[in-house]
Order: structure tokens, then sequence, then C-alpha cells
């Protein structure tokens, strides 16, 4: 956990795709739907060992904390969302204009 591993919200999935927004230079989901769901998903922690994969529904709620540790800590994001699944409209990553 020294190393900021992540934190995902068991079963947060299931609330559908979230309004997202930008922070800083993070984007996120919003904040008042974060808290409600904090309050009503149990978090987990992915400890992983190097080599681990770890695979998740494209709505799960998830976060990492700062490393702290002297080790670097790597990943590699592919997402896949299907037309049933589409961004919401007026988001930071809305639906081509095609689709």
């Amino acid at each position: 956990i020294e190393n900021g591993c992540m934190q995902l919200l068991s079963g947060s999935h299931r609330l559908g795709r979230l309004a997202h927004g930008v922070t800083g230079e993070q984007a996120g989901v919003d904040q008042e739907a974060l808290g409600k769901a904090v309050k009503r998903f149990p978090k987990v922690y992915a400890e992983m060992r190097p080599g681990d994969v770890l695979f998740t529904h494209s709505n799960l709620l998830h976060s990492s904390a700062p490393n702290e540790s002297p080790n670097w800590r790597r990943s590699l994001i592919v997402a896949y969302n299907a037309i049933e699944n589409p961004p919401r409209p007026d988001t930071i990553c809305p639906l081509p204009a095609e689709a």
C-alpha cells in the first residue's frame, strides 16, 4: 500500500457512467457522486506483485494514493466501452459525432 496501490469501490460499476470533470491536471468523477458512492460501496485495496494484471469494468470507481515508496509504479491502461455505455454528453470525453 505504501506505493499508492489502486483503490477500488467494489460494486460501484453498477451505478453506470458518472459525469467526470477536471480539477487541476487530474480528471475524475463528480465529487458529490463520489461522496455518495464512498458511503455505499466498500473500498478494496488491489495489492499486486510485479507482473500481476488487474481487469476492471470501465465504470468501476477507482483511485490511487501517491507513491511514497522508493520503487517505481507503472501501469498500462487500455479501455473499452461498449456502444451501450457511452460517455455522457457535455463531459470531458464526449462521443465522436459519427458514433
